[in-house]
């Protein structure tokens, strides 16, 4: 219960003389006090149960009818503890209560009373009373307080005028690990990083504003940083006095959106990465295609035959570059297969050990169970072969390079930490070596098309980014962690899949003499010289080819040609259609036709999540005339 100033102090006189008691009680009547009375002791707790700590004063009388004052004194205390006590005592008693009353620190008045004595004595107690009630309604505050400060997770501080902390609130070792009693008198500086010290004590120790906001690492006490989001509110002149600082911990929204952004960046990227391996690979295609085309044509002794090789060579590496790239961009035609992982590795580890050298130690970790994955094989070992490689280029000196596989399930919390991870059960393949290791700047741009740390001419920066290209585009996710000076670990994540084993790799058949055919082909390209190079190599092996260098044109030949047409050949990028909706306006005039798309990168007009739809026949540029001779043979048969 809280007592307003201007109430009347309320004082209790207890006495078994009434005449006594009215008189007193009307002398504080009079001076603006609240005067109760009671006649026994029993009654004066009643009283007292009534008021609780609003009593402020007891007058007893030590000589009671059913106890002693003393006792009294002793039971109010248990009711109300803050109500202050002036004994009456008549001239007979003194000597024996005396000693008494001094023990317990109590004021006493001998009878008769005369009323400015009452009075003072009365005041004084009063006071005594208002100040005890002060400093329990701070105690109170205090521990209120107290209780707030423990509860919030924002870190409260308060700087002195010179910058040294007087207090942090308990949520700092929570936020910093540090004892917030360890922190008073050491100066604010010395929480934050040195990259920041400049910036802080430039906007401390100037004229601040009454609230300015900023943000800072500060020092955890395992040495790492915290990101903080700071608002400092200052008391004093010119914003030269104290400084009420509030911090909350943004760690975690900085790195998601840091995650965030770098997501967006490798989806800019690949976009214009598959652009350009669109373009690039149109032009290795008629490149490859007239190669081929002239190498049939030159004798066999022609000395000019091993220019053109030379020539069909270079495109073989520029299509390995395209390949690398629409990996990167995600626009490759998987062939996703059950694959044990362990299984995977244990064949590919010769093949390893011949990559990594006799001085770096490759160990293998196997998975408990069995660790399936739906993906295609031959992706799979291009991600550890380049992985391996990479290990291998961070350890100039030898070391060690250890690969474990794993199940994980990955939980809320982590996809939460991870954007955009998705959570649920996932095969962990962790590639770890003992190499130079990384700093944050060069994490930050590993994955990305032609970034290399290695001098010029000793890589192209295609090996990590094809990685994660293959990785994402499987459905997963690739994560690094890495210090200057200890080593790197990349941790890939597939989907788990349930089954018994994985699916055996597919055989390639021998090859044999190119098939030939009389059908009548309609080809929709835009791109001249690959339309030119496509007619003849079809030319060649008895078709007759309609050229449409445009999606109206093909529309055209389809719905006025008098002969038959039994197939179309479309690029997937056209002018005013895609290959897709070309095709379906041509199966509406040309009921049956066959269809086979080309391109130099998948969309998803004709790919969905990296994978053909049934029935769709695609050959991926570039592509020479023997390639396209079979599958233009495998359509129509």
């Amino acid at each position: 219960m809280t007592r307003s100033a201007t109430e009347p102090l309320t004082v209790l006189v207890v006495d078994d003389d009434s005449a006594l008691a009215r008189t007193l009680a009307d002398i504080l009547r009079l001076e603006g006090y609240e005067p109760r009375t009671a006649a026994s002791g029993e009654q004066g707790l009643d009283v007292a149960r009534t008021m609780s700590d609003s009593l402020a004063l007891a007058l007893i009388d030590l000589r009671l009818p059913d106890m002693t004052g003393l006792d009294l004194i002793n039971r109010l205390r248990e009711v109300s503890a803050s109500t202050q006590v002036v004994i009456l005592t008549g001239n007979a008693s003194v000597d024996s209560a005396i000693g008494a009353m001094r023990e317990q620190s109590l004021d006493y008045l001998v009878k008769p009373v005369a009323p400015d004595q009452l009075l003072r004595s009365v005041a004084v107690a009063g006071e005594r009373w208002q100040r005890k009630m002060a400093e329990e309604a701070l105690r109170k505050t205090s521990e209120r307080f107290a209780r707030v400060f423990e509860s919030v997770s924002e870190i409260i501080a308060i700087v002195g005028a010179d910058r040294t902390i007087q207090f942090a609130s308990p949520s700092v070792e929570s936020v910093l690990g540090h004892d917030p009693v360890s922190l008073v008198g050491m100066s604010v500086y010395e929480l934050v990083a040195p990259e920041d010290t400049a910036r802080v004590q430039q906007l401390m120790n100037g004229r601040m504003s009454p609230t300015t906001a900023f943000e800072v690492k500060a020092r955890h006490k395992d040495d790492s940083f915290r990101i903080l989001e700071v608002v400092a509110n200052t008391f004093g002149e010119h914003g030269e006095g104290e400084v009420v600082l509030t911090a909350r911990d943004i760690t975690e929204r900085r790195q998601l959106e840091n995650q965030y952004r770098q997501s967006q960046k490798m989806e800019a990227v690949g976009r214009l990465a598959s652009g350009v391996a669109h373009d690039f690979n149109n032009v290795l295609t008629a490149i490859a295609g007239f190669s081929d085309l002239l190498l049939e044509d030159l004798p066999g002794d022609d000395p000019r035959r091993e220019d053109v090789a030379e020539i069909r060579r270079a495109v073989d590496r520029g299509a390995a570059l395209s390949r690398q790239l629409l990996a990167f961009s995600r626009q490759q035609v998987l062939s996703p297969q059950l694959v044990n992982l362990d299984a995977l590795i244990s064949d590919m580890s010769a093949m390893l050990r011949r990559v990594l050298g006799e001085d770096i130690e490759l160990r293998f970790i196997p998975c408990d169970h069995d660790c399936i994955v739906s993906a295609d094989p031959g992706q799979l070992e291009q991600v550890l072969l380049n992985l391996a490689v990479n290990a291998r280029d961070a350890m100039p000196d030898g070391g060690k390079l250890t690969i474990e596989v794993g199940r994980v399930d990955l939980d809320a919390s982590y996809a939460e930490q991870h954007f955009p991870v998705e959570p649920g059960p996932y095969v962990q393949l962790s590639v770890s070596d003992t190499g130079l290791g990384m700093d944050e700047k060069t994490k930050a741009h590993i994955f990305e098309p032609f970034f290399t740390t290695k001098e010029k001419g000793k890589g192209t920066g295609l090996g990590l980014s094809t990685v994660y290209g293959i990785v994402k585009q499987s459905g997963g996710y690739v994560w690094v962690y890495s210090e200057p000076g200890q080593g790197a670990t990349f941790k890939v994540y597939l989907p788990r899949v349930t089954a018994d084993k994985g699916r055996k790799p597919h055989v390639t058949p021998a090859p044999n003499r190119l098939p030939r055919g009389s059908e009548t082909i309609l080809l929709a390209e835009d791109e001249a010289t690959v339309r030119a190079v496509v007619r003849q190599a079809l030319e060649r092996q008895g078709y007759v080819v309609l050229e449409a260098p445009n999606t109206e044109t093909a529309i055209a030949f389809a719905e006025r040609h008098d002969g038959a047409i039994h197939m179309l050949i479309s690029d997937v990028v056209m002018p005013g259609l895609s290959g897709r909706d070309l095709a379906d306006r041509v199966r509406t005039a040309r009921p049956g036709i066959k269809v086979m798309f080309m391109s130099g990168y998948t969309d998803e007009a004709v790919v969905r999540h990296g994978k053909l739809d049934a029935g769709v026949a695609y050959l991926q540029k570039p592509f020479g005339p023997e390639a396209l001779a079979r599958k233009v043979r495998e359509v129509l048969s």
